[in-house]
């Protein structure tokens, strides 16, 4: 019997938790509006994007979660914080 997973949360520390699977199942980026800082993990890069050749990823989700947060950054002035490759 498969355990339920449970559902993200909608904030933590004052950070609003956006699920982006793609580069793993259970990938997250967050979103710092006091400061207009988007957290991107492994999700964005600068110059490009995670890898989704894993055995948890979902590369079928990644183009609608690069499209989430893409959303989130047009005519903003929030600042990309990537995982790495920065």
């Amino acid at each position: 019997m498969l355990e339920q997973a449970e559902p993200f949360p909608k904030e933590i520390f004052n950070l609003e938790v956006i699920p982006t699977p793609g580069h793993t199942k259970g990938s997250v980026s967050f979103l710092d509006k006091q400061n207009n800082l988007l957290f991107s993990g492994d999700t964005l890069f600068n110059e490009g994007i995670g890898r989704t050749d894993f055995n948890n990823s979902i590369p079928q989700q990644m183009q609608d979660s690069l499209n989430k947060l893409h959303e989130i950054m047009e005519n903003k002035d929030i600042k990309l914080m990537p995982g790495h490759d920065y």
